[in-house]
């Protein structure tokens, strides 16, 4: 019971830290995959940084280059295998290959060494449930799924197994720690819940007040996880490696100085989390300095371009802090490079442009003048006699 008060007195909601409520990058309109909306639902980077698996309606799945993402040169169309929607991917640690899952038991493997996509099992293994989230551990020896009905599964060498079955909401993210075998899930109504390495479920009371929609696991130094609540709440999810039914929800922080609300989320540089917003926004949580900033909003989207301000967020990835990409519902790529940056580079390109006018102009103008003696003698004239 102790413990517990404690929780309580801990667990109110704090004020969030905003070190900046104006946007902070610039960011550029770089093209669109496809001359159709996608309905893309998520999208995945590769563990070496490289790839990012895209994937959504009707079976659609795209690999993309992560750090030239504003060309098509490095885009792969992957086979459409199924016309059901993907729901979400995850790549295994080693990088050669990548879960996805989706509507109707839906369970395909992605090679991608020969860029081929595998069905995994026959759909009624999950008696044709639809498939939400999935992520391994970071041992990559099992992944967990987690289903619109709340279920939670075990893949493992090949095999499905049902681990969790208490929860009636849907599972709406899974986050593994970086480091060890543990990994969080965040629910629609039930809370959140812990799977240890030996795959037993924990499901925390303390989390249970909110809707979570989606969980991050990004910063390998701590046993932490924060988790991302509607309404714009943060919570700070400590695992206890001991007995996870210890774990406990530190911390929820309202972060209201943000316009729209949360959507998604995905990994950011430095051991931050890259936080999707609706209306299109992106923020940068950092989990260890309770800090977020934001990166840019909707208005600056639609300034951008009107249809991208109606957009939806679908995933971000950043080649390094504060240089990356977002990658959106209808298929839009946008690049952002900090604010600063792209300032002294218009300044530069104004000056630029100042100088070539000079140039242009200075030159027909000397012409004339060495080839005129009139010219030249009137400019004697005038500017010799003053320096006498």
């Amino acid at each position: 019971m102790r413990r517990v008060a404690i929780l309580l007195a801990i667990i109110l909601f704090c004020p969030g830290v905003i070190a900046e409520t104006e946007s902070t990058v610039h960011i550029e309109l770089e093209r669109r995959i496809a001359n159709t909306d996608l309905g893309l639902e998520g999208g995945e980077i590769s563990p070496n940084g490289a790839s990012i698996l895209a994937y959504g309606s009707d079976g659609f799945a795209i690999i993309i280059s992560a750090n030239s993402a504003g060309t098509e040169e490095g885009d792969v169309s992957l086979e459409n295998e199924t016309t059901n929607v993907y729901r979400d991917a995850s790549w295994h640690p080693q990088g050669r290959s990548a879960l996805l899952v989706g509507d109707g038991g839906t369970i395909y493997r992605y090679n991608s060494t020969t860029y081929a996509l595998e069905d995994v099992t026959p759909s009624s293994t999950f008696n044709h449930r639809d498939l939400r989230s999935v992520s391994w551990n970071s041992a990559g020896s099992a992944a967990y799924i987690g289903a619109e009905d709340g279920t939670l599964w075990k893949y493992q060498a090949d095999e499905i197994t049902l681990i969790n079955n208490t929860a009636v909401s849907r599972i709406n993210d899974i986050d593994c720690l970086k480091n060890k075998n543990y990994c969080v899930v965040a629910s629609l109504n039930d809370g959140a819940a812990v799977i240890d390495p030996t795959h037993n479920v924990e499901w925390i009371s303390s989390t249970g007040h909110i809707t979570w929609i989606g969980v991050s696991c990004v910063d390998p130094s701590r046993n932490a996880c924060t988790l991302l609540g509607s309404g714009k709440k943060i919570g700070d999810l400590r695992v206890d490696l001991i007995d996870t039914s210890a774990s406990y929800l530190s911390s929820t922080i309202g972060i209201d100085d943000l316009q729209g609300d949360f959507i998604g989320e995905s990994d950011g540089s430095e051991s931050t989390t890259l936080v999707g917003l609706a209306p299109i926004g992106l923020v940068r949580w950092t989990q260890y300095e309770n800090e977020a900033m934001l990166l840019f909003d909707s208005n600056l989207a639609t300034e951008e371009e009107v249809m991208l301000g109606g957009d939806s967020f679908v995933c971000a990835w950043e080649v390094e802090l504060s240089r990356g990409y977002v990658l959106t519902e209808d298929g839009r790529i946008v690049s952002f490079i900090p604010a600063e940056e792209a300032q002294e580079t218009s300044t530069g390109e104004i000056v630029l442009a100042y100088i070539v006018a000079i140039c242009v102009l200075g030159l027909p103008l000397g012409m004339i003048y060495w080839n005129s003696p009139w010219l030249q003698r009137k400019y004697k004239e005038i500017f010799v006699k003053k320096l006498k």
